[in-house]
């Protein structure tokens, strides 16, 4: 998204915000697949993110996101 200077500070804040609302397992995941892919080419960094998806399938964090969609609450992340 693209914003005015006088707007730099509130979008980034309230990216920052809606990043820090998701599970803590899924953004350090999704951190280490941008940073680990970075400058290789597109199957690779498939792969990274499939990896990425596999190691959180099975949490706690991965079945409390869509229990807590289904029964319209705030999800509560454990990090497990």
């Amino acid at each position: 998204r693209v914003v005015g200077g006088e707007e730099l500070l509130d979008e980034a804040l309230g990216m920052a915000q809606a990043i820090c609302r998701n599970a803590p397992l899924a953004v350090r995941a999704s951190r280490r697949a941008i940073v680990d892919g970075r400058d290789r080419p597109a199957d690779e960094r498939w792969a990274i993110a499939e990896r990425a998806m596999e190691e959180l399938t099975g949490t706690e964090d991965y079945r409390e996101g869509p229990a807590a969609f289904v029964q319209k609450r705030d999800p509560q992340w454990t990090a497990r």
